[in-house]
């Protein structure tokens, strides 16, 4: 059914029993919010207020809140007795960015503790104020004491069944999920567009019950629903996925911790085989060897400890960017057009391909761990995207970076390399920013554990390219404008090749791209 509200127009709801609508009900002489009863289309006034309500809420013991946007408050009353004059529950009535002021607040929610969160808009911050507290606690924004997101005008806020927030970051154009483990973008993360996966202004979310999220697309004028992928959870929460994990399909060499290698590289691909700059390599256990060309659709393949070249494959459509392969005959690769672009399987002796992720840009890495989560670096967008194999949904989900290039613990620089280790802990080559991230298991907060700004004492990196572990856990760091590559720890880090200078000499290397062990 489709209802005309009688005044002015509506700014904002809230519907219990499903046939109790709280709406502010708007005249030229009066303003008043009102519990209208749906199927009867009678009303009650239970707040009197003088400018419009941007967010309506009602809490566990049934008080009624209303944000003053053009106030700079926060009122409200108890609907249990009759009195309909409200009081000040956040803000002073001025503009202003201090912990007892707001500036335009937005979107409500109040949580079963009676702790009231606010869409500080014009701040651009979520503001929690305790029960009774007039001074409120920046806990997402920019001012925050804590490590959390930068948000750009925010219009809304809702928190889960274990207490996560997501927060309407409206001229972002996306939502943002976080707690006390960290902030990370969920809904709209690229870029703001009409696209489905993309928003542009968006004011307000909610759940359903099967955990979907809808959202008013302002800008857009859509109410767009993203169904929530429950398989989502399962790689990090199920530990009985770890037991039955798979075997890596790349080498991890053991070796002893002062481990040398011989400084004078013999040249296994010359020029005139390879047509272009090789720029990524892969070696399964069986030593089967795998070239991409930089701005070339071209695949090299060696099978087998072959040391001559044993087919070339031309895959239609943009140059590859990286390449994964499992059981020498599934290639994991991006297939980009101009109009689109995913990562598919290409099973190589059939020459057919499935779509396993939809992406919008090139990735630079590709990284399956051992319980199949498909990582995507997106060098362009600042971030690092994954989803599950053993499912159909292939849409990714964002598991390190913002979008956002920076230097934080949760933001990337144009990252390159990947590799997640068995305890499913993410690596990054954090290009721009010069380190080496480690995001522990379901965190999106790294740790630099190479680079210049890490708590512990490591090697300086100069725009790092590709990072892999061998079966010790030593770290193996492509350091592409240092021309060399460098092996580390806990008990620190050293050059093992390329450590003279940059050149064409069988000793040296000139910024290098990547790296791979084989079996021996």
């Amino acid at each position: 059914m489709t209802i005309t509200v009688p005044g002015l127009p509506l700014q904002s709801i809230f519907v219990q029993n499903d046939n109790e609508l709280y709406i502010e009900r708007v005249t030229l002489s009066k303003r008043n919010i009102e519990k209208w009863m749906l199927y009867t289309n009678t009303s009650t006034p239970v707040m009197n207020v003088i400018t419009p309500c941007y967010s309506i809420f009602i809490d566990i013991i049934n008080n009624l809140y209303c944000s003053h946007d053009q106030q700079h408050k926060v009122v409200k009353n108890w609907l249990d007795d009759d009195d309909t004059t409200p009081m000040i529950a956040a803000g002073n009535g001025f503009p202003g960015s201090t912990s007892n002021t707001l500036i335009q607040p937005s979107g409500l929610f109040v949580d079963a503790s009676l702790n009231l969160y606010v869409a500080d808009f014009g701040n651009h911050r979520i503001q929690m104020f305790a029960q009774g507290e007039s001074h409120g606690i920046t806990v997402t924004g920019a001012t925050s004491i804590n490590i959390t997101t930068i948000l750009n005008y925010p219009t809304g806020v809702t928190m889960d069944g274990d207490g996560y927030l997501y927060i309407v970051d409206s001229y972002n154009g996306r939502i943002v999920r976080g707690g006390s483990t960290g902030f990370r973008c969920i809904i709209g993360c690229i870029t703001l567009s009409l696209a489905g996966n993309q928003l542009s202004g968006p004011r307000g979310m909610a759940f359903d019950s099967n955990g979907n999220i809808y959202v008013a697309d302002s800008r857009n004028g859509r109410i767009q629903k993203f169904a929530y992928a429950k398989v989502s959870c399962n790689p990090i929460t199920n530990v009985s996925l770890l037991t039955s994990s798979r075997s890596p399909s790349f080498n991890q060499p053991k070796f002893c911790p002062a481990a040398t290698w011989n400084s004078f590289g013999a040249v296994f691909s010359a020029k005139n085989i390879i047509s272009g700059t090789p720029n990524s390599i892969f070696i399964t256990t069986n030593n089967s060897i795998y070239v991409l060309a930089q701005g070339t659709p071209n695949i090299y393949i060696w099978l087998k400890n072959s040391v001559n070249l044993t087919m070339a494959i031309t895959v239609p459509g943009l140059p590859l960017q990286s390449i994964f392969v499992q059981n020498d005959n599934e290639l994991y690769i991006e297939r980009g057009t101009l109009n689109k672009r995913t990562i598919e399987k290409w099973i190589l002796n059939t020459n057919r391909s499935t779509p396993v992720m939809d992406i919008v840009a090139p990735c630079y890495s590709i990284f399956i761990d051992i319980v199949n989560n498909l990582y995507c670096s997106l060098n362009q967008y600042h971030m690092i995207m994954k989803n599950w194999l053993d499912d159909d949904d292939t849409t990714p989900m964002i598991v390190a970076g913002t979008g956002f290039a920076g230097p934080t613990s949760n933001t990337l620089n144009s990252p390159y390399g990947v590799f997640v280790d068995a305890t499913l802990n993410l690596y990054v080559a954090d290009f721009g920013n010069h380190r080496i991230q480690m995001f522990p298991q379901g965190e999106s907060q790294g740790i630099t554990v190479v680079g210049a700004t890490s708590i512990n004492i490591t090697i300086r990196l100069l725009y790092p390219t590709g990072v892999t572990m061998d079966g010790d856990g030593y770290l193996y760091i492509v350091d592409s404008y240092n021309g060399r590559l460098v092996r580390g720890g806990s008990t620190g880090f050293r050059c093992i090749l390329g450590c003279i200078t940059s050149g064409s000499e069988s000793y040296k290397l000139k910024r290098p791209r990547h790296m791979a062990f084989d079996s021996d």
